[in-house]
């Protein structure tokens, strides 16, 4: 069953109960009002032949519902009974006895009077009740009279019954509508409701059979669902980012490995075709094929750094800024080692192994295009923005057409194609920084040399400005 046949069960399940429950208060509110004038009229006639002086020891009527005093008079006296609703009713008397025997005083016949209702009137208590007889309803009342007796008057309801009926099968007929539209009204607002959840179901389908993920889900409703479909629609469009950045390296990284590869095939082939070639030329070939195959390797490292970057499960903790970059710095030769010098401090709260490494892509990046020996300056700052950790050399410095290129995978300017590398060092950089939810930029130094610098989150968020406090009363003077 599909969300929206349960939803609309659900809203005229809900429908029905009410107008059940309603029809139910109105029933018996409706039973009240009908029965409470005969029960009025009823209580009056007990009353009054209660005080009828001998009215247990009149005798039975010589004819069905006529006394000797007369047309609905009691037997051997000469009163009549009130009459009952203002209308031709029939009012029936009887009269029980502490053995049970039953005297019916007028009426066309006894009716049935339940033992708790003659409990009750025989304690003393006036009781109204509801009995049948053949079939025919008839309200009743139970009162004490003379010696453990009790007096039964009882009215026929045969025509307020039939009111209920009526009213009964009315309600009925009602609760059946409501429950009827409440079923069309739900079919409609389950149709509204669902309606972004059938297009997500859709979009969900059509991505995994195709693989295709230029699916427009997005609405502007304001409600969970409207949030839903664009949440969805952001996620649809990060994933295909993420697709293509990673066709992107993979197109790249083809691209770039396919030089090296192609460069040691072709080697391998000369020596294989020429086993007799000079000395001196089969060790240029050998170099050759040795710096290639480490240009390889140099490559597919820092593609593995990249796609740690990209999968990494670190967690966060909180580190020493100066201490990471120490930690970078015996990554470097020895050779570079002494050349780094470190200000500053701070902590920030960071994924350390991906940060040092982005640290040591810098080092290296800055010892290796700085020939002068110059010191690489180091600078580790903090504040309630966040971190900073900026790397300066005292090198040539970017060229102005490369800086808005230089943190672009495999982009190498022409001054660095004739040095070893992989064009993914800053690129990675930007990565680890990006991830760690800051940033990295690149400029170069008034004086020379190239700036990059990478920011980082604080270690904690800045606390939230209180408010003023109010100013202290002044003291007293001393007396």
């Amino acid at each position: 069953m599909t969300f929206r046949s349960r939803l609309t069960l659900v809203l005229a399940a809900v429908a029905a109960g009410v107008a059940l429950l309603t029809g139910l208060a109105a029933l018996q509110v409706a039973r009240v009002q009908i029965y409470a004038e005969i029960d009025r009229s009823l209580l009056q006639v007990a009353r009054v032949s209660a005080e009828i002086p001998g009215v247990t020891d009149a005798p039975a009527p010589g004819r069905p519902g006529q006394g000797p005093g007369g047309p609905g008079g009691l037997p051997g006296q000469g009163l009549r009974l009130p009459g009952l609703l203002r209308v031709e009713d029939e009012v029936g008397v009887q009269v029980h006895q502490p053995d049970g025997d039953v005297r019916l005083l007028i009426g066309q016949a006894q009716v049935p009077v339940a033992d708790d209702v003659l409990q009750a009137a025989a304690a003393g208590d006036t009781t109204l009740f509801t009995t049948r007889s053949d079939g025919t309803p008839f309200r009743g009342v139970a009162r004490p009279v003379g010696a453990e007796q009790v007096l039964v008057l009882f009215a026929d309801a045969s025509r307020q019954s039939r009111v209920l009926t009526a009213l009964a099968v009315r309600f009925v007929g009602i609760g059946l509508l409501v429950s009827a539209g409440a079923a069309l009204v739900g079919w409609f607002v389950a149709g509204r409701l669902v309606g972004p959840l059938t297009r997500l179901t859709s979009a969900a389908e059509h991505v995994s059979r195709t693989g295709d993920l230029s699916v427009d889900v997005r609405t502007d409703d304001p409600d969970e669902a409207g949030r839903l479909s664009r949440a969805f629609d952001e996620m649809l469009a990060a994933l295909g980012a993420s697709q293509a950045a990673q066709q992107r390296l993979v197109d790249d990284a083809g691209h770039e490995l396919r030089t090296p590869i192609t460069s040691i095939l072709s080697n391998a082939e000369v020596l294989k075709r020429y086993p007799d070639m000079d000395a001196a030329t089969r060790a240029q070939i050998a170099d050759d094929v040795i710096a290639e195959s480490q240009e390889l390797t140099r490559l597919v490292n820092a593609l593995v750094d990249l796609a740690g970057v990209a999968g990494t499960t670190e967690d966060p903790a909180r580190v020493d800024l100066a201490d990471l970059v120490s930690g970078a710095v015996r990554r470097l030769p020895a050779s570079d080692r002494d050349r780094v010098r470190i200000t500053g401090g701070g902590e920030a709260l960071v994924r350390p192994v991906q940060v040092q490494r982005a640290v040591a892509n810098l080092l290296t990046n800055a010892a290796k295009f700085d020939t002068s020996a110059g010191p690489i300056e180091v600078t580790v700052g903090t504040g309630p923005e966040g971190a900073s950790i900026e790397v300066r050399d005292h090198g040539p410095g970017f060229g102005t057409n490369d800086l808005p290129h230089v943190f672009a995978r495999f982009y190498r300017s022409d001054a660095a194609r004739s040095t070893p590398g992989s064009g993914l060092g800053l690129a990675i950089v930007k990565d680890v920084a990006q991830q760690g939810g800051g940033g990295v930029t690149a400029a170069n130094h008034p004086e020379g040399g190239a700036v990059v610098r990478m920011t980082l989150p604080p270690a904690s968020p800045p606390p939230a400005p209180s408010a003023p406090s109010a100013p202290s009363a002044p003291s007293a003077p001393p007396a």
